[in-house]
């Protein structure tokens, strides 16, 4: 393994580009044989679809958020579980959490904060883009205490890198893929990426070409996908690659349902695969380590139609959320909310609109589970921000204050509005 050091070349991504390579892109998988892992425990903390990835940012204490400021720079919040309050993630009394000296605080040259637990939760990791300037991005790991003392930047790794799909975590690493910048080669790569939290130590252990997704990780497995065409049909094949030995197998491949609205997109969690059946009407359930395909839930047009405009938001306490939109005049939609769980495969209806004065969401939805509760959004406050582009230029921005809430799982699928808000800052 290697630690990067700063370098004045660079090579500019065009993140355009990226989707297409999965396209037209080399045709080869991934190499046969990647590197080995010794860690078997690995837990994946993002969930939902890479255009809207959450993070399981919580421990069991409660819930690390971030908001820009008004003037530029970021505070990290943590919503504690036990008392319902939002606080600033700073112990500093009278400080005003808007320079270097709040631990809080993070200056305008970071953005895309990924805040996440250690495998342990005895600290908190943060992955963050970096500015430095010139209209370079750098990505780092950082890490610092519950409390947000003792932050370190464990690894830059050089300009020009991004995070591109899911990430994952273990007793000693961060697993990621990432576009990055060969310095030896002087190329840019997209490889699946094992960083070390605890050494700063960081692996490419298997090219993925641009072509494949990191979609799912659990133990030492890594679940790939590849979509293209096959006798012009989109075709989307999935991959188990065996962090213990290196190898990569192909284990299933299918041709997702197509209706003539957007359809539900295939869902993964954990070592399955959740997908449309090819006319619709069945949600099945495949063993991605198998390829064995189940019936997870028959005739699931009994719950919602599948033949009209459905989306994937996210993923909480083992059931997705579905959105359902039905075109019933020229600029109006009727929209429906579901959640499915994956363990019985019963369909719900959620039907609690938000609950504080002024949001703008539509429905109430968790981003966090603890013990029997779950921690909601319930509303949201939009104000106008000043951001900064790569070449450190300000320009007016629009920032959503999330609202939170609590409710008991059992009230929240049963659709009863009984929300403690939090305490907001």
């Amino acid at each position: 393994m290697r630690k990067t050091a700063k370098k004045s070349k660079f090579i500019l991504i065009f993140a355009c580009f990226l989707c297409l390579f999965r396209f037209i892109g080399c045709s080869a998988k991934p190499a046969e044989h990647s590197k080995t892992v010794t860690d078997n425990n690995f837990k994946q903390i993002s969930r939902g679809n890479p255009a809207i990835l959450r993070y399981n940012s919580y421990n069991d204490d409660g819930y690390y958020n971030f908001e820009y400021r008004d003037e530029g720079g970021i505070n990290v919040l943590f919503t504690d579980f036990a008392s319902a309050k939002q606080v600033y993630l700073c112990n500093r009394a009278e400080c005003n959490h808007n320079d270097d000296t709040c631990t809080s605080y993070f200056n305008r040259q970071y953005t895309n904060l990924r805040i996440f637990p250690t495998y342990d939760q005895e600290k908190i990791l943060c992955l963050a883009d970096y500015h430095p300037g010139d209209g370079v991005t750098e990505l780092q790991l950082i890490s610092f205490d519950k409390n947000g003392e003792n932050r370190n930047t464990v690894i830059d790794f050089g300009p020009e890198t991004y995070t591109l799909d899911h990430i994952a975590v273990s007793d000693n690493y961060v697993l990621f893929s990432m576009a990055y910048l060969d310095i030896d080669k002087n190329e840019v790569k997209n490889g699946l990426i094992v960083a070390n939290y605890k050494t700063g130590e960081w692996e490419n252990i298997c090219d993925l070409n641009f072509e494949y997704s990191v979609e799912s990780v659990l133990g030492d497995k890594v679940y790939l996908s590849k979509e293209g065409y096959e006798n012009n049909e989109y075709t989307i094949h999935t991959y188990v690659l065996d962090l213990s030995t290196g190898d990569i197998n192909e284990t299933y491949k299918y041709v997702p349902y197509q209706s003539s609205h957007t359809s539900l997109p295939s869902l993964f969690l954990e070592k399955y695969l959740y997908k449309l059946n090819s006319d619709g009407t069945v949600f099945e359930k495949v063993d991605l380590d198998t390829g064995e395909c189940t019936t997870s839930i028959d005739n699931i047009n009994n719950y919602f139609d599948t033949s009209i405009a459905n989306s994937f938001y996210d993923v909480v306490d083992k059931r997705f959320r579905i959105e359902t939109s039905l075109k019933v005049g020229e600029d109006e939609w009727e929209d429906n909310w579901y959640a499915i769980d994956t363990v019985s495969g019963q369909v719900t209806p959620l039907t609690i609109k938000v609950m504080y004065k002024g949001g703008k969401i539509p429905i109430v939805y968790p981003v966090a589970e603890f013990g029997d509760n779950l921690l909601v959004i319930c509303g949201v406050k939009s104000h106008v921000v000043t951001l900064y582009g790569p070449g450190n230029e300000p320009y007016d921005g629009e920032a959503l204050k999330e609202i939170y809430g609590i409710i008991s799982k059992a009230d929240y699928y049963a659709n009863i509005p009984n929300i403690k808000i939090v305490e907001m800052i």
